[in-house]
């Protein structure tokens, strides 16, 4: 893939925002959209709740989805605003994949659960593309750490900016549907 240098430098910017404990930047929508899910099989109840109802479920896992992220260990270098992933060390290439691999499955997890929450039903559909593109984000960022495993910092910027994309649209289907916690970064 041909990355420009505006996308060079955008994902540059990202990187050098990520906090894995304040999530600025793209990895702000990782952390509040990722469990911003709905569509699953429910807990049994076959009544669809509320729209209402809903977003007060789904608010409240990202809410402790946010706390717990807050605890996920954070590389010391990334408080440094200069810091620039392409000419960043295998040694801290490596710290940043481990960061994101912490962060990644706490996401995961908490998105499946939330995938068990039986959406509105005039919203399923809404609810459901939302999960798809938060999902899709999350193995755009599953790529990256790939990338930063193997060293290509420039590959890994790129694969940020492509999955930032999703959540981009993620953001915008999560204050359609009135979420408040969930999607606000």
């Amino acid at each position: 893939m041909i990355v420009s240098d505006g996308e060079r430098r955008e994902a540059a910017m990202l990187a050098r925002t990520v906090r894995v404990g304040r999530w600025a930047g793209a990895v702000a929508l990782v952390v509040s959209l990722a469990a911003c899910g709905g569509g699953g099989s429910g807990d049994g109840d076959d009544a669809a709740p509320s729209l209402e109802e809903w977003v007060e479920q789904a608010d409240a896992i990202c809410a402790e989805t946010g706390a717990e992220l807050e605890r996920v260990e954070t590389p010391a270098f990334l408080d440094d605003p200069g810091f620039d992933p392409e000419a960043a060390t295998e040694e801290e290439l490596a710290q940043l994949a481990d960061a994101y691999e912490a962060a990644f499955a706490v996401q995961r997890r908490d998105l499946e659960e939330l995938r068990d929450l039986t959406p509105p039903e005039d919203e399923a559909d809404a609810v459901d593309a939302m999960l798809d593109d938060v999902e899709a984000g999350l193995d755009g960022y599953d790529r990256a750490v790939e990338l930063l495993r193997e060293g290509d910092a420039s590959g890994y910027g790129a694969a940020l900016v492509e999955a930032a994309g999703h959540f981009d649209e993620a953001a915008r289907a999560a204050s359609d549907l009135g979420l408040e916690v969930c999607g606000t970064g």
